[in-house]
This record gives C-alpha cells, structure tokens and sequence, in this order.
C-alpha cells in the first residue's frame, strides 16, 4: 500500500491538495467519451 501513498503525494505535488478529485474527474470524462464514440460507431453500421 505504500506505492497507492506514494502517488497520492506525487499528484497531489503536480495537481495541489483536489488532485486525486480532478483526476478522476478527468477519467470520467474520458469514459464518456469513449462510451459516446463507440455508441455512435455501432449505430451508423
């Protein structure tokens, strides 16, 4: 469980103390998109 602390530490470093929040927040929004991109491709075939 060390290795989870220690990049807790290195993004909240780079991102301040709301990092792991922006961070999954930016995860989500890739899922999304991902998710609306392959739902578009399944619907035009």
């Amino acid at each position: 469980m060390e290795i989870l602390s220690t990049i807790n530490l290195a993004i909240q470093d780079l991102l301040g103390p709301i990092g792991p929040i922006i961070l999954a927040g930016a995860l989500g929004l890739i899922m999304v998109a991902l998710t609306v991109v392959m739902m578009l491709r399944q619907w035009k075939s």
